[in-house]
């Protein structure tokens, strides 16, 4: 498989800004889900033609001379600590899926520029609408936690709200390479007729792989298959994050019992048990491990990152130290069919014993965490550590 160097290509390299959208839910789109600063709009503006705003040309000049760029901190930091960053794991994933590479030769001729027929990845938000409010998401990402918040005005987010599947038509005619169309939220699957209009525009299904970033929350998921069947793969990734017990307090509105159903309905699919890893994480982790074995679905862990107060680098050194016991005691538990999900999950584990040990280090939890718990328990009528 090709890389970086072989390529011709600085080692500072992303392919993200030139492959890769991700249209969010006030509008505005980034060239990835980790980046920090909007590039330019989708809902109001036709994205081919905003596809090389200002912003992007100086992103990917920026990390084509190896200069950091503020649009990229996370991946900066996690790189400086020697932590795998999302840039690495996106070069890699595409130089896995990129059947021609060509194009390679137009970026080093004119690196500032990119165009559709690149866009291989695609990640859509088309709105905020969700039955859920999480403890670690806000009204930017959810109705429900909109709808909950007297203090937020509303007029704010007219934006997330509007769900319009004819916006990304002509980005569908031109992006000629696509080849995963990545839908997440809000929640993507929340309404059934609104969501098969945004996946009837897609051209060339055959060709592309379908994902998602679910909670399961439905009673009627099946109503799905026809159109999944037209995909040339269907992949879920499903938001579980918590253990059975306190899942009707993170995941707030959810009910585990639902989740569990569709779960064991998709097994024809490929599943991905997803844990973003938070503090609620680490109270309850081997059920948890244990639950995704059960259901033999790949692990996959994401990171609540700071300055998030639910992260677990805000935790205490007491409760980090039980937290790493409770990493040890579930490794046996990654007992899956295939080795190589086995081997993955592991790897997912060492990656929370490392981050964790990062950031806050104090025999109390960092005040923001508390804080933030406290918010959580007014909000929800719970108190989380009577659980």
């Amino acid at each position: 498989m090709a890389n970086l160097k072989s390529l011709g290509l600085p080692k500072s390299f992303c392919f993200a800004p030139y492959t890769n959208l991700d249209l969010d839910q006030d509008g505005t789109f980034y060239p990835c889900y980790r980046s920090k600063e909007p590039q330019g709009h989708w809902k109001d503006y036709d994205v081919t033609e905003t596809i090389n705003s200002e912003g992007m040309q100086n992103l990917r000049m920026d990390l084509w001379n190896g200069r950091q760029n503020a649009n990229c901190t996370q991946c900066h930091r996690r790189e400086a600590k020697g932590i795998e960053s999302t840039r690495e794991q996106y070069n890699k994933h595409f130089l896995e899926l990129a059947e021609d590479l060509d194009f390679v030769k137009h970026i080093k001729n004119k690196p500032q520029f990119s165009g559709p027929e690149n866009i291989h990845t695609l990640e859509i938000r088309p709105h905020n609408l969700c039955n859920l409010a999480c403890g670690h998401c806000d009204e930017h990402s959810s109705s429900r936690w909109l709808k909950m918040k007297a203090e937020v005005n509303k007029d704010d987010f007219a934006y997330h709200t509007n769900d319009d599947p004819s916006t990304l038509r002509k980005l569908y005619s031109k992006a000629s390479n696509l080849k995963t169309v990545h839908f997440t939220g809000g929640e993507p699957l929340i309404y059934a007729s609104s969501h098969k209009e945004w996946l009837h525009g897609i051209h060339n299904k055959s060709d592309v792989e379908l994902r998602y970033h679910t909670n399961l929350q439905h009673d009627r998921i099946s109503t799905y298959r026809h159109e999944w069947d037209l995909f040339k793969h269907v992949k879920f990734f499903i938001s579980i994050d918590v253990s059975e017990r306190y899942y009707p307090y993170f995941r707030f509105g959810g009910k585990w019992n639902r989740m569990d159903y569709n779960i064991k309905t998709l097994k024809d699919y490929e599943r991905v048990g997803v844990i973003t890893v938070n503090f609620f994480t680490m109270l309850d982790f081997v059920p948890l491990v244990k639950y995704i074995s059960e259901n033999d679905m790949q692990l996959h862990v994401a990171f609540v990152d700071p300055p998030h107060p639910l992260s677990i680098t805000n935790m205490s050194e007491k409760q980090k130290r039980k937290a790493l016991e409770n990493i040890k005691l579930a490794k046996p538990e990654c007992k899956f069919k295939e080795e190589w999900k086995t081997v993955r999950a592991l790897a997912s584990l060492r990656k929370i014993e490392e981050f964790i040990q990062t950031g806050h280090d104090g025999e109390d939890m960092h005040e923001n965490l508390q804080t933030h718990l406290d918010y959580l328990d007014n909000k929800y009528k719970m108190r989380w550590n009577e659980l």
